[in-house]
Parts: structure tokens; sequence; C-alpha cells
């Protein structure tokens, strides 16, 4: 039942309009929110929060994220 999310650096860096970082309090808020979910529902919930988050703004980095669980 252990869960494990990775990432590159290019999710924590990735900024607004703004310049304000999506941030790391940030992944942890929506992990929080999604712990129940598979691990699918959690990458898709992470890629849309950070795209409303950066508003149109490209990304100057590479966004790389995984989700599983061991069962």
């Amino acid at each position: 039942g252990d869960r494990f999310f990775v990432y590159t650096d290019g999710l924590a860096e990735a900024v607004n309009e703004a310049s304000d970082a999506y941030g790391i309090q940030r992944i942890m808020n929506t992990l929080q929110i999604t712990s129940a979910e598979d691990p699918e529902r959690v990458v898709n919930a992470i890629i849309s929060d950070v795209d409303a988050f950066r508003d149109g703004v490209p990304h100057r980095d590479d966004l790389t994220l995984c989700a599983f669980s061991i069962v």
C-alpha cells in the first residue's frame, strides 16, 4: 500500500506571470488532497494544477513526474 511520487525540479520551478514559483508546498498540498486517488489521477491532478498556476506561461525546464503504488 505504499505510494511514491517523484518529479524533476521543473515541476517546483514552474512559474506564473508574476514569476512566482509553483513550489514544493503546492506539490505537497495537491498530494495531500489526492492521497486516496490512484497514481494516474494524482499525476493528472498535479498537471492540471500546475497548468492553472502557470496560466499560459511557457515551461522553462522539463516537467517530469511519476506516481506509483505498491500493492
